[in-house]
């Protein structure tokens, strides 16, 4: 059975990229903002949400990872993407030790090893 992943990145080019990194290591779901990220969320459940920094709608990255947390018996493992350095955010991830950072360009190679030791692939 494939794993679920929800991708919410508002880069469409990005949404194909990450389609190829993940055939046939998961069902990929992608969205472009929070708002249908929410709508999705509400709606099903997944292993593992794939969420940008900096996304258009009426809410933050941040607020997403808050209604995950509030809203699921299972939290689904959550890793945030982002060009900025970590160091940048630091102080944002250090209240949200349950995110994995992930700095673009993300090489696929690193992401699929990363997926397989996480999930115990």
């Amino acid at each position: 059975m494939l794993l679920s992943c929800l991708y919410i990145e508002d880069n469409i080019d990005n949404h194909f990229l990450f389609e190829f990194y993940v055939k046939g290591l998961m069902n990929l779901t992608c969205v472009e903002n929070t708002d249908k990220a929410v709508a999705a969320l509400k709606d099903n459940s997944y292993d593992l949400v794939l969420i940008d920094l900096n996304l258009p709608g009426s809410l933050t990255s941040w607020e997403v990872i808050d209604f995950i947390k509030s809203s699921s018996q299972e939290v689904p493992k959550i890793w945030m993407l982002s060009a900025m350095q970590q160091r940048e955010i630091q102080e944002q991830l250090d209240h949200y030790p349950e995110v994995f950072y992930l700095m673009k360009p993300v090489r696929k190679a690193d992401f699929v090893a990363k997926v397989k030791e996480t999930f115990k692939l």
